[in-house]
């Protein structure tokens, strides 16, 4: 048999072998899968590729050591095949070890270059952002195998490598001059009917980047044929850096000319004429053509379109001198046609709002206005419906309503509204010729009605003045006070049973609140899918502290993947800070991995855009991964994981936790923590954050103003944000090296200049969030968001309680003498200051459970939460105060008890000396820091009997008295009557929960302080 039969034979035989070991590696059976590669091994010891399947399962059973031997091994033999290849790729893809991985196709592909090994090593360099490499291996692709795909992957690599370098670094122009030169050759040797787009958008975009606008539009001319391009050549790319080009090089007439007849091809593209306007408004000598322009399309193109474009150009180029009656007589007609074509369109109100509510139109011409819309009291149509709603949106924010009395009256309206839409809305739901593409199978127009009720009665729950007062004395008819409406208690129907008694007192600062949710209720129970009725009911249970029934109705969001980053803020942090600590950790896991697995997946998007030639795509690509992986939100997730983490660990210390997952020391947790190699240093102090929060999902909150108040406050908020972030994990920082310095008895390694530096940076940031409220005084109040929540936990002295704790504990380890060298003294202090912390919480929350309201309820449960926390971190330290003393203790000890010098012979070697003999430490007094449990736990014992904490609540036949006389009957039988209990039974349950979770915190704080006494908590690391 010759040689090439026996190798064909043995390639088969190993084939065989290794598909038994593939199935087995998918069944993740793998002691299975080392036993039968042992039993391979054996016959055939010179087989890598078993080798690393080996590996592999050891990978999966967390048996890392062992498998990075065999992996070692393995890469010194530098193998080639693709079985081998494949599986170290999904090794190292495990170990998360990609450059690993990519110095083996290194390897590999100079000892046997072959296309698909050149390949995978190009790939492997683009997971590693070695743009150098990437460039080198590319061209040697294209080289060898001649292939146009190649030459793109080098030039884009150029491209990635000049845009990750500073404007002023020297390599930034060389690499962009050298894409040049390549592409410029690569061109000439090409018929013009043989360039590729892909290759062209790469010699475009190199030319911009260089500013070089002239050589742009020779390009363009020469390759598409513009300003008049082919269909063929239809990507958006090219009308931008044309448009862009004409800008840079002041060619005016040209651009006007070139966007006016784009916008001639498509009239109804608004954002076409919308730029011409931007451009060329204040411009003398094109600004009449576009005046002119307009003109024409109002005469030979009336439409929606038309009448926006004038409103924007009338109101862009309005000046003081101007004729007022010239411009409010253009402004009618513009708004009539407006009306005419548009009125009836989902997005007439956010076209037109910003043109109208304008302080350059008076009341009369906004009332003229309203008339020009109209208002149904018969719906024909979907579009009659949408229409109405319109109407309404733009009503309520050019007329707001006075007083609490007229936005009652207004949502009775809209509720008679919403069941009128209902009807209609039933009877076309099969669709008919009109109406079939208005249909939605999901949220109908109608449940608008009930969204601009709802957001109409919330609106002014977030200003520190409102003027509820006497709301409810108004409203009532012919009611007689006794002591005030408060305080009115109301006999019970007699046929109730007496065990079901429970008094209800309506106010006036909550009528509107519940108001509002019931109407929300019900309109999620007729429409489930209905996202903005759902936001706003998150936000008025957050507001009223019912954190676990706003989680209730966040499911129905489905918020997932990236969605996490721009919409988690409505509910993680009210969760994190309203004692769900169980919803807590899952919330944050499951937010945190969608930002890693997004980190260790993303690649995959790039090396599809490589593959197939998408190169405008790559710099999207890059983009959009660091503005997701720079998120605030993303920093403040993982840092408030890990703090919950170690504030849990006292669950662990009190024994009486069933979850291992949970079940491990401070010690444990700390270590667990890798604060080394992080961008922008341990404290983050360098690394720039991004804002991806979706604040558009509040507009129907948003107030009438001119000061574009949800832009302020995000702005805001978002600063506060990051100094919250900086603060929290310089705090994580502070914990865990406190825990790990004196757990391993050691002083070195920097970690005493860390806690410095930590305790440096909370403060620095502390006096930068102080200052922020007053520098924003165009902010307005937000509730959950502005003021900044992060005041309160600064003002009741939870982290002033910490980084106090934390000096004695530090100047006990490095000062004995001065911090307290014995026990006693170190925690005297410490619990001194534990008592005077105590004393002024339970003040404050004393004086906040006297006048106790539903409102209240959501500031009382964030305070308590804060407490929770600092007493849970006071906890830990005692416990590292504890060990450091116990620490010092012994080294004292052991100093006095060393071996006597060789000439010392009068006593026997290791004798003890009786005078020297450590005397037992009596256990620690932590009274002070079990009463301050103990008073807290005593608060919230007594929050829970509270009338609107305990169970069961008032039913409705008890509470429709107070609401006899506020609103309608239609309301009272069609919302109140049928959702009444159940809201009520939610709200009362999710208080419930939350508190007793707060006391289920406070008992296991109980039992680790106990560990803590008799010397073993923390234990087990």
């Amino acid at each position: 048999m010759s040689t090439d039969q026996n190798s064909e034979t043995g390639a088969r035989l190993r084939e065989r072998k290794l598909r038994h070991l593939y199935e087995l590696v998918d069944c993740e059976n793998n002691k299975k899968v080392l036993t039968e590669v042992d039993r391979l091994l054996k016959k055939q010891p010179d087989f890598p590729c078993a080798k690393t399947l080996k590996a592999l399962a050891l990978i999966r059973m967390g048996k890392v050591v062992e498998a990075r031997e065999i992996l070692d091994l393995v890469v010194s033999e530098v193998p080639t095949d693709d079985g081998t290849i494949q599986a170290l790729s999904i090794c190292f893809k495990e170990l998360d070890d990609q450059p690993t991985m990519c110095k083996v196709l290194e390897a590999a592909s100079k000892k046997l270059p072959s296309e698909e090994l050149m390949t995978h090593c190009f790939m492997a360099q683009v997971r590693t952002n070695e743009y150098t490499k990437q460039q080198l291996t590319a061209l040697n692709l294209y080289k060898m195998y001649a292939k146009p795909t190649y030459f793109g992957w080098a030039v884009a690599s150029l491209l990635i490598k000049a845009k990750n370098l500073p404007p002023n670094d020297s390599g930034r122009a060389l690499s962009l001059t050298l894409a040049e030169r390549m592409l410029s050759k690569f061109l000439g040797d090409l018929e013009k009917d043989q360039v590729e787009e892909s290759i062209l958008l790469l010699y475009l975009e190199t030319l911009s980047k260089q500013k070089k606008w002239e050589e742009v539009l020779t390009t363009l001319k020469n390759y598409i044929g513009y300003p008049n391009p082919a269909s063929a050549w239809n990507n958006d790319y090219f009308y931008e850096v044309y448009t862009q080009a004409l800008m840079e090089l002041g060619k005016k007439n040209e651009l006007f000319n070139y966007l006016q007849s784009s916008y001639f091809k498509n009239t109804e593209e608004y954002h076409l004429i919308h730029r011409i306007i931007t451009l060329f408004k204040d411009d003398k000598q094109i600004g009449p053509e576009v005046n002119s322009l307009l003109k024409e399309l109002l005469t030979n193109f009336p439409s929606h379109v038309s009448a926006l474009s004038d409103l924007h150009y009338a109101n862009a180029t309005f000046n003081s001198g101007d004729s007022q009656s010239d411009f409010i007589s253009r402004v009618r007609n513009d708004l009539e046609m407006a009306c005419k074509y548009g009125a009836s369109k989902p997005s007439f109100y956010t076209d037109i709002i910003r043109f109208v509510n304008s302080d350059l139109l008076g009341e009369e011409v906004k009332q003229e206005f309203m008339k020009m819309i109209g208002t149904s009291k018969e719906y024909n149509s979907i579009q009659s419906i949408i229409r109405d709603v319109n109407y309404e949106l733009i009503e309520r924010d050019l007329f707001p309503d006075p007083n609490p009395k007229a936005r009652i009256a207004r949502a009775e309206r809209l509720v008679e509204k919403y069941f009128r839409g209902e009807s209609v809305a039933s009877s076309l739901r099969s669709g008919t010729e009109s109406d079939s593409n208005l249909i939605t199978k999901e949220a109908d127009y109608h449940d608008q009605f009930l969204v601009i009720a709802a957001s109409s009665l919330m609106a002014k729950y977030d200003d520190e003045i409102n003027d509820f007062q006497g709301v409810l004395e108004e409203m009532r008819n012919g009611r007689v006070e006794l002591d005030g409406v408060e305080n009115l208690k109301l006999e019970d129907e007699a046929n109730q049973e007496e065990n079901e008694d429970k008094n209800y007192n309506l106010s006036d600062q909550e009528c509107l609140l519940m108001l509002s949710i019931m109407l929300m209720e019900f309109g999620l129970k007729r429409c489930p899918f209905n996202h903005s009725l759902r936001i706003l009911l998150i936000k008025a249970y957050t507001r009223i502290g019912a954190i676990q029934r706003a989680c209730m109705v966040s499911t129905g969001l489905d918020i997932k993947h990236v969605q996490w980053d721009s919409l988690g803020y409505l509910v993680i942090w009210k969760v994190v800070r309203g004692g769900l600590y169980a919803i807590s950790r899952q919330m944050l896991t499951v937010a945190e991995s969608v930002y890693t697995n997004y980190k260790r997946d993303c690649m995959e998007h790039l090396i599809s855009a490589y593959k197939f030639g998408s190169f405008g795509k790559i710099q999207e690509f890059e983009e959009f991964r660091e503005q997701l992986l720079n998120s605030c939100q993303f920093g403040l997730i993982q840092v408030e994981r890990m703090l919950l983490q170690i504030g849990s660990t006292t669950l662990s210390g009190s024994g009486s936790n069933s979850n291992p997952a949970l079940n491990v020391s401070p010690y444990r947790a700390a270590k667990s923590f890798d604060f080394e190699n992080e961008k922008g240093g341990v404290f983050w102090s360098q690394r720039e954050f991004t804002d991806n929060r979706d604040f558009t999902l509040l507009q129907y909150l948003e107030r009438e103003s001119g000061n574009r108040p949800l832009e302020n406050v995000k702005k805001a908020s978002g600063e506060t944000d990051i100094n919250q972030l900086k603060i929290r994990r310089a705090l994580l920082v502070l914990l865990t090296e406190m825990i790990v310095i004196v757990e391993e008895n050691k002083e070195g390694d920097g970690k005493l200049a860390r806690i410095d530096e930590a305790i440096k940076n909370i403060r620095e940031n502390l006096d930068s969030l102080s200052k922020l409220k007053g520098k924003r005084e165009d902010v307005p109040n937000f509730d959950g968001l502005w003021p900044p929540p992060q005041l309160q936990y600064v003002e009741m002295g939870c982290l002033s309680l910490v980084l106090e704790l934390v000096g004695v504990v530090r100047q006990a380890i490095t000062e004995p003498s001065s911090g307290g060298g014995d026990t006693g003294s170190c925690l005297v202090l410490m619990s001194d200051k534990i008592t005077s912390f105590s004393t002024g919480v339970k003040g404050r929350l004393q004086e906040k459970l006297g006048k106790l309201s539903i409102l209240m309820m959501g500031g009382v449960i964030e305070d308590i939460h804060h407490v929770v926390e600092t007493l849970s971190f006071a906890s830990i330290l005692f416990d590292v105060a504890q060990k450091a003393l116990k620490n010092l203790e012994d080294r004292k000890a052991k100093a006095l008890a060393s071996p006597p010098s060789s000439s010392s012979k009068k006593k026997k070697k290791g004798a003890p000396d009786p005078k020297t003999k450590a005397t037992s430490t009596p256990p620690p007094d932590l009274s002070s820091l079990r009463q301050a449990h103990t008073s807290l736990r005593d608060l919230i014992i007594a929050l829970r009997g509270a009338d609107i904490c305990s169970y069961p609540p008032a039913t409705w036949n008890v509470a429709k008295k107070e609401w006899k006389g506020v609103i309608s009957q239609k309301l009272i039988e069609s919302v109140f009557s049928p959702f009444w209990d159940e809201v009520q039974h939610g709200i009362v349950d999710s208080y419930g929960l939350q508190l007793d979770q707060f006391v289920k915190a406070i008992d296991n704080n109980f039992k680790f302080i106990s560990k803590i006494e008799s010397g073993g908590a923390g234990q087990g690391h």
